[in-house]
């Protein structure tokens, strides 16, 4: 009998359930917190063992947004930052994945541990979010008696935060873009007699519309590096003086 081509070749499996709804949200169609509370929601209804999960970002300036599932996960977020320790708090500061279980050593994140158990905690996984050389921010799942724990699917958690970050990282983009196009628009729209003057030269001399001058000026901040009112003082100045 001739082999098949499934015998004769790698078998070719398709990606976990999570890792395909996470390709599927659209983050420049929302704000940022949306999307992190979207990935949250998608661990723990995708990923084995996870009864509640949290998202915390990093910025450019310290920490960035937040987002979880529910009251227990956000109160267990919180813990950790307020004890200084725990496997979320050592995986924001060390970029490494950090294991919290039954099988945990009593004296490792001993406060964390010991109040986390009262809270029904059972096991913990804090994942690094990695957008190419970039560390941007931590996935935690946690894991309480609601179902039977019997560890963690790593391949598939793995997976899931490989893909968020992917996610993740667009949508911080996505967000500092229009963070900066609001902070334009708004210096164009501010009653600044120096903005509206250099505007009022580019109308005339370009004989462009209000919309358009505005538009010219801002590109002309971009390719200069300056602010909105450093470049309209700019095109002022460069007005012929009477002599």
């Amino acid at each position: 009998m001739l082999p098949t081509a499934s015998s004769t070749q790698d078998e070719v499996t398709d990606p976990p359930a999570g890792v395909v709804a996470l390709s599927r949200i659209l983050v420049f169609t929302q704000p940022l917190i949306e999307t992190l509370r979207d990935v949250a929601r998608l661990a723990r209804a995708s990923l084995q063992a996870c009864d509640g999960a949290g998202v915390q970002l990093i910025a450019r300036n310290g920490l960035g947004p937040t987002a979880s599932t529910d009251s227990r996960s956000h109160d267990l977020d919180t813990l950790q930052d307020e004890l200084g320790e725990g496997p979320c708090y050592e995986c924001l500061y060390t970029g490494q994945s950090r294991v919290f279980g039954p099988a945990t050593p009593h004296d490792r994140w001993h406060r964390f541990a010991r109040d986390a158990t009262q809270q029904g905690l059972i096991g913990c996984l804090a994942l690094p979010l990695d957008a190419g050389d970039e560390f941007i921010g931590v996935l935690n799942l946690y894991a309480w008696p609601t179902t039977p724990f019997l560890g963690w699917d790593r391949d598939n958690c793995d997976a899931f935060a490989n893909q968020a970050s992917i996610g993740l990282a667009n949508a911080q983009a996505y967000s500092r873009i229009q963070g900066i196009i609001a902070e334009l628009q708004a210096d164009l729209n501010a009653p600044d007699d120096v903005v509206h003057q250099a505007c009022g030269v580019l109308m005339a001399r370009e004989r462009e519309r209000p919309d358009q001058a505005q538009a010219r000026l801002s590109r002309f901040a971009r390719i200069q590096r300056r602010s909105i009112q450093e470049a309209a003082q700019s095109i002022i100045e460069s007005l012929p003086q009477d002599p």
